[in-house]
């Protein structure tokens, strides 16, 4: 891992602002609303930077993407 962190986009808003919209007017709701990651999320979401090194001979075949698929076959059936 090279780096953690979270993002801090959007947690400190004010009530007003928040993402909820249901007492919003729709004028409010157009003003305020803007298709970016700055609009994703009512929390800060986390980062993490992964500083991947080759494996040698691991050329032929990428198994990794089995080993993800894996995972969240288990997870989803948890």
């Amino acid at each position: 891992m090279a780096d953690a962190g979270e993002w801090h986009i959007n947690a400190d808003e004010p009530t007003a602002l928040e993402y909820g919209s249901e007492f919003k007017s729709a004028e409010q709701r157009q003003n305020y609303y803007a298709p970016d990651a700055y609009r994703s999320s009512d929390h800060d979401p986390l980062y993490v930077d992964l500083q991947l090194v080759p494996i040698a001979g691991a050329d032929e075949v990428a198994l990794g993407m089995l080993g993800l698929a894996g995972f969240l076959a288990w997870r989803r059936r948890r």
